[in-house]
């Protein structure tokens, strides 16, 4: 009983967590709008991409995907949310014949300030992002006649310092790559397009 209530408590935080960010993202996009009224553009950043963990270099995991929005909101300075999702596979045939799986969700907000203009070419970057990382796990093994067992959610804090550069390719059309410190990747690559 006492299980079931603390997962029901952290499922409830990540939700309240991803509404706050959304709000959040919105109430940047409305004090940016107003901005636009005084002929300043709107510079929002959407893209979307893959990442690598410690767990990738294990070799236990699928590619990973993530998306993340970005509004510039005054000088070089820009705010935004993103979310990332990896899954892993652990197979151990030898002892236990078991096979286990966990999925990891993470929404974050981010903050970064570009050292230059960031309308230039190629421009490097750098800033943090706070979070929360969501997992959820399963366990199987045929050898314990356990057919599929839930290892529960857990919910963990995320932090992480990042250092990127952004890479126009095409108008507007960009590729921004990260060397990070922290949770939830330390490289990450993605395409995005400037709205």
């Amino acid at each position: 009983m006492l299980k079931e209530f603390i997962r029901y408590i952290n499922q409830k935080t990540v939700y309240k967590f991803i509404l706050l960010l959304f709000y959040h993202q919105a109430l940047i996009a409305q004090i940016d709008t107003n901005l636009v009224t005084k002929n300043k553009p709107i510079n929002l950043f959407v893209s979307a991409g893959s990442h690598v963990s410690l767990f990738n270099l294990s070799g236990i995991t699928i590619p990973s995907a993530q998306i993340q929005t970005d509004i510039n909101v005054v000088s070089n300075f820009f705010v935004g949310m993103g979310y990332a999702f990896d899954h892993y596979n652990e197979i151990d045939l030898i002892f236990t014949r078991s096979i286990s799986y966990s999925n990891r969700h993470n929404v974050r907000l981010r903050i970064y300030n570009y050292f230059g203009d960031f309308k230039k070419p190629i421009m490097g970057y750098s800033g943090i992002s706070m979070g929360l990382s969501y997992w959820q796990s399963n366990y199987s093994s045929s050898a314990l006649n356990i057919n599929s067992t839930s290892l529960g959610t857990s919910v963990f804090p995320s932090l992480q310092v990042y250092f990127g550069l952004k890479t126009t390719i095409y108008n507007r059309i960009f590729n921004i790559s990260e060397l990070a410190f922290g949770s939830p990747y330390f490289i990450q690559t993605s395409f995005g397009y400037k709205f």
